[in-house]
């Protein structure tokens, strides 16, 4: 019994030590020869087996009809155990806020092009364009990187800021780029306009001379010409100097409204404001005017008799500037006169009435008294 404890306590221990990864197998006879005439004990980590010495200085253990051999060898096997990848929550990248860079603002015709960049997040409330400092709201962006300015006086200088709205951020936030500013712009053909100054004599009497000549300079010394619109009937016009010249007459009294003078280098031109001339009637002529008169002779004497036409000698006339104050003007010695005019009167109104005479110088009484008017 003995015996066979210590077999079983060999292949045990074979087991063990192959188990651990200890190399080689050990039988127990290389055990046993290595062992000193002591008790050897072994332990396995939870029990420990000890093993006497052999008798009279034997080498092995000896059991009277089994012979222990010892465990077959095998090779361990190594293995390492795969460790499951480990599970981690990735967190979202930080957004990053910040200004845009304006890169250009470029005048184009009569517009301004702006571009910039953003190296951030783009700012989901877009971009605000400040114009000189001030928010031009109604050219607000979305995400664009682009826009273009209409409506601005491009002789001056203007200067332009790009504002990031980061309306994701809580609260929102705001980041206002570099600025950028255009040279004032000259005019594509740089001319310079002409300018007409000049005073127009506002009136004149008929019978007399009138004339105006407007003055005009030129920076860029252009050949200038002259034009008129509302030119009066009476007058001429140079086109070379500009001059509006002209007599007018009796007939061309009145108001000549809205004339304007117009000097162009070709290119550009200036004009003067609308003036008018008024033509007086002629200060010299005499204030008198004349009556024209018209009758028919009479064919009856005041008894009923007839009166020859042949009979009639001649006319008288009579004017008043009252109707029962007529004065005799004329003494026409023609019968067969129907006609007269009254020259030389004050312009007014006056009294009129013609008589008759016949040869032997018998007079009639007036007419039939009517009013003239003495015009010029």
């Amino acid at each position: 019994m003995r015996l066979h404890q210590a077999a079983f306590s060999a292949i045990t221990l074979s087991i063990i030590l192959s188990a651990c990864g200890g190399g080689s197998a050990v039988t127990e006879s290389d055990q046993v020869a290595n062992i000193p005439d002591q008790e050897t004990a072994v332990s396995n980590g939870s029990e420990t087996i000890v093993i006497p010495p052999p008798k009279n200085g034997a080498t092995s253990i000896e059991e009277p009809t089994t012979t222990t051999k010892p465990p077959a060898t095998s090779t361990p096997v190594t293995s390492t155990p795969v460790r499951p990848a480990p599970t981690t929550n990735t967190p979202e990248p930080a957004e990053v806020f910040g200004a845009a860079s304006l890169t250009t603002a470029a005048v184009s015709g009569d517009d301004v092009i702006l571009s910039w960049s953003q190296a951030n997040d783009v700012p989901q409330g877009g971009y605000n364009i400040f114009i000189n400092g001030v928010n031009s709201k109604d050219l607000s962006s979305t995400t664009g990187t682009t826009a273009t300015v209409q409506g601005l006086d491009l002789s001056v200088q203007h200067c332009f800021t790009v504002q990031a709205r980061y309306t994701q951020a809580s609260p929102v936030q705001f980041f206002t780029s570099n600025s950028r500013c255009t040279d004032a712009q000259q005019s594509d053909s740089d001319n310079q306009a002409p300018v007409i100054t000049g005073n127009p004599t506002n009136s004149v009497n008929a019978g007399e001379s009138y004339s105006f000549t407007p003055s005009a300079t030129d920076s860029d010394n252009d050949n200038l010409t002259f034009s008129v619109t509302n030119l009066p009937a009476w007058a001429q016009f140079n086109n070379q100097t500009g001059t509006l010249s002209g007599s007018p007459t009796a007939d061309d009294v009145g108001d000549y409204n809205n004339i304007v003078i117009t000097v162009s280098d070709g290119t550009d031109e200036d004009s003067l404001n609308a003036f008018a001339v008024t033509v007086n009637p002629d200060a010299t002529a005499p204030v008198t005017g004349s009556i024209s008169l018209r009758w028919v002779a009479p064919t009856t004497r005041t008894d009923g008799s007839a009166l020859n036409l042949s009979e009639i000698q001649g006319f008288c006339v009579y004017v008043g500037t009252t109707r029962n104050n007529l004065q005799m003007v004329a003494d026409i010695n023609e019968g067969d006169r129907t006609t007269y005019v009254l020259d030389n009167l004050d312009l007014g109104d006056y009294y009129v009435a013609v008589s008759v005479y016949d040869q032997q110088n018998n007079m009639s009484s007036y007419s039939n008294i009517v009013m003239k008017t003495a015009v010029n």
